[in-house]
């Protein structure tokens, strides 16, 4: 006699087990956990390979993460409602969930101080961001990976949950995978493979599963066997992949190969440019080129210099060629200022041209061997042989408050003494503008005034910046592609003659090149007048600090300067080692702090002299900074603290290497550079001894690495060949897709069906020509034409014909591919 559950026992009996079942299938995915396994298992190996490059070290545990994100978005994908509305909740609460991540990583000592601190700063990369400056920061890097980590896993998860659209859902990943291993080769090439592997493993599984579900809508027998035969060519599949991804790096070693894909990746290039203003604290293991020459030099730890050749140069006098100046120094970096551009040839509504003493016209020709904007010049650019605009910084302005005082401590002096003056004349009487202008400086004029009758209250007054010698940088319309001709101006003043310049600065160039931040350490003041110390002319303490910064180590093994420090001081005083970036900047900041107009200018060495050429050959290893100190009368004038280049050459260069070359140097009176130059000559004489112009000029020498072509290309094959195989198969049982295989593999080896031959026909002709395997060949073709006719097989007879057809294809591929190469060569 069964007894009957009272109601307050019910809630202790058991549940039925095929209602437990149930509710866990309900919660299950629709795709099945195989599926979430592969998503899981393809991107955790992303945030591994992410996470073993040490982008930065303020990065929390990305696999968690990736739980999390994975968790939510297959809730997501569960719940009911509009997909916006859902991925708006779901992406709060990502948000959220990084940032307790994130205050594990941020310093502080309860959970509010991280979040003051991680707000604060990624708030102060945003206003560099927008106000175009220069930023140091790694700690927002590390929360924006973070929050990208969880953005591509949410995404993944979701569209193969609500959509199985697979490559779709893998383009995130894929692209964070492959710009990870762009930076960090090394590191993460077995990574990436494995990548590639479970990816394509999960398009299969993906799209494997959407087959299934057609053919069970549209009740197809579609064969136990479908699966195993499915994965087994997507293995073969994978490999092949593999193996092309693998080879692409050589690849890139081909010119014309590395040509198209530099065309291809130049917006990337452009966003890079960017990116390191943003971030110029993350390291990178690959190549890359020391600088973009764009409006923001950031100071960036270690650098990895390419050795491509980057153009040619016909030069009579060899010197730097230089891309772009920048005049605001910032603790973090450089910056141009706000720039204007104009006609590189003077026009008549420009300021009259500052006349330079001991300018030697030349014309330099160029060929870049990659398409760029940029136009390299050497001191002062005249003219050239493209259409270009020359960027320059705009005039300053300021604010005369003739009504009181106030302000006077952010003019100029001499802006100073003319606002006390006119304050002074005001009281005595009514001004007029004629009579303002008489007062102003030469260097100055009158833009803008306020006030009531004869009464000025304020005036605006511009500086006057000549056209010649205030060019930034040089920039063609388009993209050049070919050579191009520049005629410029060199600076050939010897070292007594500079010696004995003026020390009296034009206003333009006071207000912009002898800047300073307000925060800069006073110690590297006091080292710039220690340096100097006994020296009373600018020329001369320009040798000092050079001198001094000559004596520091050069490397490029150096980590990123710390946020918190200038890096000057950093690099004066702490690291005392460096590159060209550094040593230029500490010249220039040092000879500031003297009040010795100075600026940075980037670009290349000389380059290598190739005697087979005639020319100069500059390459990605050339890169260089270097200081330009102002010289009234005399211009731009070139220093070199960096220990790693040959120093200055001074006087008139040409006529120096004509009489070098001719083995005796005719030299009125001492010059102490003398000696300099002749180890500036024996260097690009023993550069002249090099391998480039020989191989440069040397006509049908193919790269021995070109193997990886035609490897490529047969790679290429056998994947269309896959293609061909699986075409048509979609929706067949496993009968008549058996059969349509076994003629596809009969045809390909010279043994298909003729158009007269039923199947039983072409069954018998084929098994006599190979009768090994007469009986698989009678069990395809019989199993077919009792499919064919309606009849349902059971699943005895289905594994009999996937172990008869395994048997048989392998007897027929070896047919169509040894057999019959073999038969060609009898």
């Amino acid at each position: 006699m069964s007894q009957t559950a009272l109601p307050w026992q019910e809630a202790s009996l058991p549940l039925p087990r095929a209602n437990i079942w149930q509710r866990a299938a309900r919660l299950s995915p629709r795709e099945g956990w195989l599926t979430v396994l592969l998503v899981l298992s393809t991107l955790l190996v992303v945030v591994w390979s992410v996470q073993r490059a040490h982008w930065v070290k303020e990065v929390p545990a990305l696999g968690w993460v990736v739980l999390g994100a994975i968790a939510l978005g297959l809730l997501a994908a569960k719940a009911r409602g509009p997909a916006a509305l859902l991925h708006l909740v779901s992406s709060l609460a990502g948000l959220l969930f990084v940032g307790w991540l994130m205050t594990g990583v941020v310093p502080g000592a309860s959970w509010e101080e991280h979040l003051v601190e991680l707000g604060s700063r990624v708030l102060a990369w945003f206003l560099a961001a927008f106000r175009g400056g220069i930023s140091n920061d790694s700690v927002p890097f590390g929360f924006f990976l973070t929050v990208l980590a969880w953005a591509i896993s949410y995404w993944t998860i979701w569209s193969v949950s609500r959509g199985g659209r697979a490559w779709l859902a893998l383009g995130p990943s894929l692209i964070a995978i492959l710009v990870n291993l762009s930076h960090f080769p090394g590191s993460t090439g077995v990574l990436f493979a494995l990548y590639v592997g479970l990816a394509l493993l999960l398009v299969v599984r993906i799209n494997a599963r959407q087959q299934q579900n057609a053919w069970e809508r549209s009740q197809t027998d579609y064969g136990t066997g479908h699966a195993l035969n499915l994965f087994h060519e997507a293995a073969w599949a994978t490999a092949l992949i593999v193996l092309l991804a693998w080879q692409l790096p050589l690849l890139q070693s081909v010119p014309v190969v590395r040509t198209a894909w530099r065309n291809l990746t130049s917006p990337w290039t452009n966003a890079e440019t960017e990116f390191g203003r943003l971030f110029s604290s993350l390291r990178s293991a690959k190549n890359a080129p020391l600088h973009t020459f764009d409006s923001a030099l950031p100071f960036r730890g270690q650098v990895n210099l390419g050795q491509n050749v980057v153009m040619t140069v016909a030069a009579e006098i060899p010197d730097y060629w230089r891309a772009r100046s920048y005049d605001v120094y910032t603790s973090k970096g450089w910056l141009s200022s706000d720039l204007v551009t104009r006609p590189l040839e003077f026009s008549p509504e420009d300021p009259l041209a500052e006349e330079y003493l001991f300018q030697q016209p030349t014309t330099i020709t160029f060929e870049p061997l990659q398409p760029s904007a940029v136009v390299f010049t050497a001191g002062h650019p005249l003219e050239v042989s493209v259409p270009v605009r020359a960027e320059r910084a705009r005039e300053f302005s300021y604010v005369l408050n003739l009504q009181a005082s106030t302000g006077d401590r952010e003019l100029p002096r001499d802006l100073q003494e003319l606002a006390a003056t006119l304050r002074r004349q005001q009281q005595g009487g009514p001004l007029s503008k004629q009579s303002i202008e008489r007062n102003l400086p030469s260097d100055a004029r009158l833009l803008d005034w306020t006030g009531e009758g004869a009464r000025f209250a304020q005036l605006t007054v511009g500086r006057v910046e000549p056209h010649f010698g205030n060019v930034l940088a040089v920039r063609s319309a388009q993209r050049l592609k070919g050579a191009y001709n520049v005629t410029a101006a060199v600076p050939t003043a010897e070292a007594d003659q500079l010696r004995r310049a003026s020390a009296v600065y034009p206003g333009w160039v006071r207000d912009r090149y002898a800047g300073l931040p307000e925060q800069l350490p006073s110690r590297v003041r006091a080292l710039a007048q220690e340096i100097t110390r006994g020296q009373t002319n600018s020329y001369d303490k320009a040798l000092a600090v050079q001198d001094y910064l000559r004596h520091l180590r050069y490397t490029f093994e150096i980590p990123a300067p710390p946020t918190d420090a200038d890096t000057v001081d950093w690099f004066l005083f702490d690291m005392k080692a460096g590159y060209c970036d550094y040593y230029a900047s500490s010249f220039a900041v040092l000879l500031r702090s003297l009040g010795i107009p100075t600026r940075l200018s980037v670009g290349y060495f000389t380059g290598q002299w190739e005697p087979a050429l005639e020319r100069y050959v500059v390459s990605e290893a050339d890169a260089h900074s270097w200081p330009e100190v102002y010289f009234p009368q005399y211009g731009w004038v070139r220093f070199e603290p960096t220990p790693a280049r040959p120093p200055v050459v001074r006087g008139d260069v040409a006529a120096l290497l004509r009489a070098g070359a001719g083995g005796e140097l005719a030299i009125s009176g001492s010059d102490p550079f003398l000696d300099e130059f002749l180890l500036l000559e024996e260097l690009l004489a023993a550069q002249g001894q090099g391998q480039l112009g020989r191989d440069l000029a040397a006509p049908g020498i193919l790269p021995p690495f070109l193997w990886v072509v035609p490897l490529s290309v047969a790679s290429l094959g056998l994947m269309v060949l896959l293609f061909l195989w699986r075409r048509g198969l979609g929706g067949l049982g496993q009968e008549a897709r058996v059969y349509l295989q076994l003629t596809r593999l009969a045809g390909w080896a010279g043994m298909g069906p003729q158009v007269s031959q039923t199947p039983r026909e072409f069954g018998a002709s084929l098994a006599q020509r190979v009768p090994r395997a007469q009986r698989e060949i009678e069990l395809v073709v019989g199993e077919y034409a009792v499919a064919t006719y309606g009849r349902r097989r059971g699943p005895a007879q289905r594994q009999a014909l996937a172990r008869a057809w395994s048997r048989l294809r392998w007897s027929l591929l070896w047919r169509a591919t040894l057999g019959r190469l073999g038969r060609q060569g009898q």
